[in-house]
């Protein structure tokens, strides 16, 4: 009986003692202090951008569909993007697909032509494009 009683005592100890104090939310103190502040404002873009080819131009002006070594050629493409923060237009960036081929030409200059909030147009020109292998 002894024992019973022990445990019984122990029980309900343990409930006062851990679970009382998720019962008592009030503050009983003289001065209370709560801040809040924004941590971070982020404003995140999940979006892939839309690149568009404006306008092509081939100095081959025998054959201007087709691209050869010696030639250049200037590409005109508007990056339109709802957040641009950064520019990450550059040769590492850009592949050039030749016949399904992924090649590796020559980039002569990679030029930033108009900018907006949410656009922005760049002129490339590129040379030493090699054709079907």
């Amino acid at each position: 009986m002894l024992k019973n009683k022990k445990f019984f005592i122990f029980i309900l100890l343990f409930i006062i003692i851990v679970i009382s104090p998720f019962f008592y939310l009030h503050s009983f103190s003289k001065y209370t202090i709560e801040n809040a502040f924004i941590a971070a404002n982020l404003n995140i873009d999940t979006k892939k951008p839309n690149i568009e080819l404006v306008s092509i131009d081939n100095t081959n002006q025998g054959y201007k569909q087709y691209a050869n070594k010696t030639h250049t050629i200037t590409a005109r493409i508007k990056v339109i993007e709802k957040n641009i923060a950064i520019n990450n237009i550059n040769e590492n960036n850009i592949k050039i697909l030749v016949n399904g081929n992924l090649c590796s030409p020559t980039f002569k200059d990679i030029k930033l032509i108009s900018e907006s909030r949410n656009e922005k147009v760049y002129d490339i020109v590129i040379t030493n494009v090699l054709g079907n292998r």
